[in-house]
């Protein structure tokens, strides 16, 4: 997932104009939803939707299943590109920045960006029987990120970590880093999995003497470029993870 937030709520005029101009990505995301105003009727529980007023907007392309295979989504301050499919970033990241770049052009200069995120989701699968799961076969023993007592357990497990790191090139600014982990039953494999997913972002450093906060725009003017920065934090985070033997094997080395 990529994420470009903005200062401000989208407004029903900047909804309107994202609706009419999309024609850069409806061929590729044919599935068009909207979200409506929620009323609440005084004096009463009934729940109505102001037709009239647009609170997100989304365009998708589904799989078969029904699950999403490619999604851009306007919703309150921020634009969402969703990657459903396993892929690696030199086959998908072509297209995603082609229309979200198309999609950031439509918001009002005004409106300005204050932060430029990404998400990413891996799945490895135990192998061998059930019983006999080690934590080290995929994960690195010793990894600063990880709590040391997963590796002496044979039950499943969570864990959840997060923090930030200050840059200075080409202006100051901070990348959070979060990383959560689960490790769970797959009924039908017979086997587990784990799921590790990391969140990267990037934003303003928070100073407390300081009334409002702003992205550097040295770090806004490197656009998309900043999701490039982010995916080459996030191998490096993920292969202080795994271990040497699953970096290669998923061709994190490289």
């Amino acid at each position: 997932m990529f994420i470009v937030q903005f200062a401000k709520d989208f407004t029903v005029e900047d909804f309107a104009r994202l609706d009419d101009k999309t024609n850069g990505w409806r061929e590729v995301l044919p599935r068009r939803s909207q979200g409506n105003a929620v009323l609440l009727q005084p004096g009463s529980s009934r729940v109505s939707f102001d037709e009239e007023k647009v609170i997100s907007l989304s365009f998708e392309a589904l799989k078969r299943d029904g699950s999403i295979e490619l999604g851009l989504r306007f919703e309150e301050s921020r634009i969402l590109f969703i990657v459903g499919n396993y892929t690696h970033w030199e086959e998908i990241w072509p297209q995603v920045s082609e229309h979200l770049g198309k999609a950031i052009s439509l918001i009002p200069e005004e409106n300005e960006i204050v932060s430029f995120a990404s998400e990413y989701a891996d799945l490895f699968r135990a192998k061998g029987e059930y019983e006999e799961f080690e934590a080290d076969k995929i994960l690195r023993r010793g990894s600063k990120y990880i709590p040391d007592h997963i590796f002496d357990r044979k039950e499943n497990f969570h864990f959840h970590t997060g923090f930030f790191n200050t840059h200075s090139d080409p202006a100051d600014y901070r990348i959070l880093t979060r990383i959560n982990a689960d490790l769970r039953d797959n009924e039908n494999e017979k086997s587990r999995d784990l799921s590790i997913i990391l969140f990267h972002q990037v934003m303003p450093i928070n100073k407390p003497s300081e009334e409002e906060i702003k992205l550097p725009k040295e770090i806004v003017y490197r656009g998309l470029k900043n999701f490039s920065f982010l995916h080459d934090v996030d191998k490096e985070v993920l292969r202080e993870i795994v271990n040497d033997q699953m970096a290669n094997d998923i061709g994190l080395m490289q």
